[in-house]
């Protein structure tokens, strides 16, 4: 199971592509989504982390993710499964 954070940032709209947000990894791994309009803040983050796990991390895994805001305002998402199992396994 993969024990990456993933950062969510916004993509302003330019003249050839509308709003997106970003989700990437510290190993440069992405995953970019149009804007979801239809959701609201956070929401909207957390479908573009979700999309970054889909493309790059295994299909069967459940993604229960916990989620925080950094000062810049984007997002990092975590796998809560996978700190569950360092909780349960006391390596903290």
């Amino acid at each position: 199971m993969n024990n990456t954070l993933i950062e969510v940032k916004y993509l302003q709209a330019t003249d050839k592509r509308g709003a997106r947000l970003k989700a990437f990894d510290a190993d440069n791994n992405s995953a970019t989504v149009p804007f979801p309009y239809e959701c609201s803040g956070r929401v909207a983050y957390r479908k573009a982390a979700l999309e970054f796990m889909r493309k790059h991390w295994k299909l069967n895994i459940k993604y229960d993710m916990v989620e925080g805001r950094l000062a810049n305002g984007n997002y990092v998402f975590t796998n809560a499964a996978h700190i569950g199992c360092y909780l349960n396994s006391e390596v903290i």
